[in-house]
């Protein structure tokens, strides 16, 4: 790949302006190995790619390219920089994008994409790579490496929403071009968000389409006869990421006529009056996305493992944690006044 304002060719230096504001928008593409990155950046892209690897420290019987070590990462972020200048759209991809803050601080989106271990390795066997596997490498380095980059993504997406999960999992050997494609139309019309910050409904809607269906869930000040102060909601958010995708998968098979989808999740501490989940479906048709919505939201409370605890205060002035499901109760803290919870 070459640009206007520096080149990438073997050891060459990019020459970048540190001053000159970036133009160009950039998509990274991160995940596991064998997942599609490539496959998915040639689909959006006919832009030759250029892989700025060297060999990293590793266990003396084989090279560690899973590491970040692995990467030459200054000429990396140099390439980037460079890119943006020169073109209007720049694709990043690499299954440790997400490992470097400041790799994701140039771009304007990054798509993790997600795939399971027997799918992983069943396609890694079938491609040739140099220098080859040796034994013991993919259950040793591949895997794990996958597995620490993807919970580093999780944590960071839950508070910067650039960063979404698509899960690529399919019965094939290799990433299906086809398959990938219908992938990404409905990944651009579906959102989905597990996050810290606090939720805006002013965002989920979808001006271009006739009828806006959209769900809003609050928290409440009452529970089982107790006043609640607040929730706080956990996620395994691996699981739950995948189960939303499933269920926009779904929606849009039983409700053909939806073209965008929101489903937005917080954690964390949800005071009383705030918003914990919006869901929002846009259709040409208002009933199909009205009931679009509400299968959204049945399903989401039935199958995806997003849990929440009601913590509020007894009129005596003990505060109580409340399983939202069972109405089990157990005393975390005394308090000497109820109004200063």
């Amino acid at each position: 790949m070459s640009f206007p304002n520096g080149s990438v060719n073997g050891d060459e230096d990019i020459l970048v302006l540190a001053d000159e504001p970036i133009s160009g928008r950039v998509l990274a593409i991160a995940g596991c190995t064998n997942s599609g990155k490539t496959t998915i950046a040639k689909i959006l892209t006919s832009m030759v790619e250029k892989s700025y690897r060297r060999n990293g420290s590793s266990p003396s019987f084989f090279y560690n390219y899973d590491a970040k070590s692995a990467v030459n990462h200054e000429k990396m972020i140099l390439a980037i920089k460079a890119g943006s200048l020169s073109y209007d759209y720049v694709i990043v991809e690499g299954n440790m994008l997400t490992e470097w803050t400041d790799v994701i601080e140039l771009c304007d989106r990054v798509v993790f994409l997600t795939l399971d271990q027997d799918t992983c390795r069943r396609r890694r066997v079938k491609r040739k790579y140099d220098p080859p596997d040796v034994p013991g490498y993919f259950e040793e380095v591949v895997w794990p490496a996958y597995q620490q980059h993807l919970q580093r993504a999780l944590a960071i997406a839950r508070e910067d929403r650039r960063i979404s999960f698509l899960d690529v999992t399919s019965d094939t050997d290799h990433a299906d071009p086809e398959f990938m494609l219908s992938l990404i139309h409905s990944f651009s019309d579906d959102v989905i968000r597990i996050c810290y910050e606090p939720l805006n409904v002013d965002e989920a809607v979808n001006p271009s389409c006739g009828a806006t269906s959209v769900f809003v869930g609050t928290t409440r000040d009452t529970f089982a006869g107790r006043r609640v102060t607040r929730l706080d909601y956990e996620s395994y958010d691996e699981m739950a990421y995948k189960e939303l995708r499933r269920l926009c998968g779904l929606i849009r098979s039983k409700f053909p006529s939806v073209e965008r989808i929101v489903i937005w999740h917080r954690i964390g501490e949800v005071a009383v009056g705030e918003t914990s989940v919006i869901i929002a479906t846009a259709s040409p048709h208002r009933k199909d996305a009205i009931h679009a919505t509400e299968m959204a939201i049945d399903e989401l409370k039935r199958v995806v493992p997003i849990w929440k605890k009601n913590k509020g205060c007894q009129p005596q002035g003990v505060l109580v944690e409340t399983d939202g499901e069972t109405n089990e109760c157990k005393v975390v803290m005394i308090v000497t006044n109820v109004a200063d919870d």
